[in-house]
């Protein structure tokens, strides 16, 4: 059996014959237009360049420019401002604002309420210790000439003598001149006098409650001019609805 072995010259010639071939087109006229060329070969470095274009213009980012966008508001969200608009600019809207001026006075200098804490003023106030349950009261703040509109008995709203800003609520028991024999309780100044006499200008405090009170028993008389508020009502819980109790117990 014979074994046939080519030469090197017929895989030359075979090589050869898969190069591409560039074929000769003669120049145009001047002013014709070239008519394309579809029997060119291209090689394939030209194809992959060509995609590679093509790929950039389709998946070229936008600017940043073209990328905005303009949220308009919802009708809804116009509507609700000129809704408020139109009623802050109304005439009644205005008259309201004409009475908050007076409505601060009134809380300042008339009548406000008041919420009781603590176990100071029991069984006035707060008889069954409830946080749920705290005592509300209407309070007067128009006091005018405090050395007479006050007297014993009244239950007050005062600042604390020894801590501004804290707000106690007791009852007088003394006025100026008043002789006063101080309360054997936890709280008393072991040192002080046994006796007080309330000097002028000043009243005596005490809670209904003593061993759970810190009162003129500890801090003495205190000056009417500390003095905020006379109570008048008790407006909460419903049940209890009405003065308090005009006398200690």
């Amino acid at each position: 059996m014979k074994t046939y072995h080519p030469s090197w010259s017929c895989f030359r010639h075979h090589f050869a014959s898969l190069r591409p071939q560039t074929l000769y087109h003669p120049p145009s006229a001047p002013g014709r237009p070239r008519a394309p060329d579809t029997n060119t070969r291209r090689s394939p470095n030209d194809t992959l360049a060509s995609r590679s274009a093509l790929s950039c213009v389709v998946y070229r980012r936008p600017s940043s420019s073209s990328s905005r966008q303009h949220v308009h508001p919802s009708p809804s969200h116009s509507s609700n401002h000129h809704r408020f608009k139109s009623f802050f600019l109304s005439p009644k809207a205005l008259n309201l604002l004409l009475w908050v001026p007076v409505v601060l006075v009134i809380h300042e200098h008339g009548v406000g309420l008041v919420r009781i804490t603590g176990k100071s003023m029991q069984p006035t106030f707060n008889p069954d210790s409830s946080c749920l349950t705290r005592d509300i009261v209407l309070v007067n703040k128009f006091l005018g000439n405090k050395s007479s509109s006050l007297q014993r008995g009244d239950i007050i709203t005062f600042w604390h003598p020894e801590f501004p800003g804290t707000l106690l609520t007791k009852r007088i028991l003394g006025l100026e001149g008043d002789i006063i024999k101080r309360a054997k309780t936890q709280n008393i100044d072991p040192e002080g006098p046994h006796l007080v006499r309330v000097p002028m200008g000043h009243c005596w405090v005490e809670g209904d409650d003593p061993f759970h009170s810190k009162d003129s028993n500890s801090f003495g008389p205190i000056p009417l001019g500390l003095a905020n508020a006379k109570v008048t009502w008790i407006v909460w819980p419903i049940s209890r609805f009405g003065p308090p109790s005009p006398s200690h117990d």
